[in-house]
């Protein structure tokens, strides 16, 4: 059976069923001594030169992911069909339809000679195609960096910013190219980072409608003071530190020809207060820098060892 359906327009890469609950309805096909095939029967992709780069794929453990080997192209087969898993993204820049034909085989292992066709349209081309979005620690901003390759009436990108993922406020607004074809790189400093932040950006057109890009998150953290007492010492020493966060945290001691002579990441914590034992008895009497990271930030104090 050949289809036709107008449905609302998509999102960039939004993936749906080609069943009924997305509007749209299942493969099947008739024979004369096998009658309908449909669910549970054999189908084949016989052409799909008409996707207009939105992709036809089956989606074998369903999660709305293309996985390797889950493309469908020209004469892919379809065994114990499942409508569920016949799936299409919505991936094909400025493009308003797609169509591919099909046939069913039948008990015997035989194809309809006559392929059907099955076409969805829709009003609105497909939009702005984000390529990557980024945030990166760098001091003590955070950058956020995207990029799209293409965008259709892209008024602007409203940056929105959450300690927790759940509520969000706008921190500021970058303006877009408006129409484009080829890959456009933007960047946006939150200069006033969280020690845990979550990042989504708005992109809007011209038209107030929009559309939301994935989460990203960083952690932000800053040694605020560091304390190594005794010092001067003759042996162990107590290293300790306040920060928002405890992050990747590590404490490493250098000698002043920068070799690294002791390293540790065990800590005793109580709120914000975080202390690392270290045993420096082994040491030559001299000078010793003690380095404290905390995720992407360090300070530095230095010791005397007698």
């Amino acid at each position: 059976n050949s289809f036709n359906f107008t449905i609302n327009s998509p999102s960039i890469n939004d993936v749906q069923a080609l069943t009924s609950d997305f509007g749209l309805d299942s493969l099947r096909g008739v024979d004369k001594e096998d009658g309908i095939i449909a669910s549970n029967g054999d189908f084949q992709i016989t052409d799909v030169s008409g996707l207009n780069g939105n992709v036809l794929f089956y989606d074998a453990n369903n999660n709305n992911i293309i996985d390797a080997g889950e493309i469908l192209t020209e004469n892919s087969n379809i065994t114990n069909y499942d409508a569920s898993k016949l799936k299409i993204e919505f991936s094909g820049l400025n493009s308003t339809s797609l169509s591919f034909n099909y046939t069913a085989i039948d008990e015997a292992g035989a194809a309809d000679i006559t392929p059907a066709t099955y076409q969805i349209n829709w009003n609105t081309p497909l939009p702005v195609q984000l390529v990557s979005f980024t945030a990166s620690n760098k001091g003590k901003k955070v950058l956020l960096n995207w990029s799209t390759a293409s965008e259709i009436d892209n008024s602007h990108f409203d940056v929105l910013r959450s300690e927790n993922g759940v509520d969000w406020i706008k921190i500021g607004s970058v303006k877009g190219h408006g129409n484009s074809q080829k890959l456009i790189e933007y960047h946006f400093y939150d200069k006033s980072p969280k020690s845990s932040n979550f990042y989504q950006l708005k992109q809007v057109d011209f038209n107030g409608k929009f559309e939301m890009t994935n989460i990203v998150k960083i952690v932000t953290t800053h040694v605020k003071e560091i304390k190594v007492f005794p010092n001067p010492t003759t042996g162990k020493v107590q290293i300790k530190f306040h920060s928002e966060s405890m992050g990747n945290s590590e404490v490493k001691v250098y000698d002043l020809l920068g070799n690294m002579v002791v390293t540790t990441n065990q800590f005793n914590s109580q709120h914000n207060s975080f202390t690392a034992n270290v045993d420096l008895s082994h040491l030559k009497p001299g000078f010793y820098m003690v380095h404290v990271y905390t995720g992407t930030t360090y300070k530095v104090v230095r010791l005397k060892k007698r």
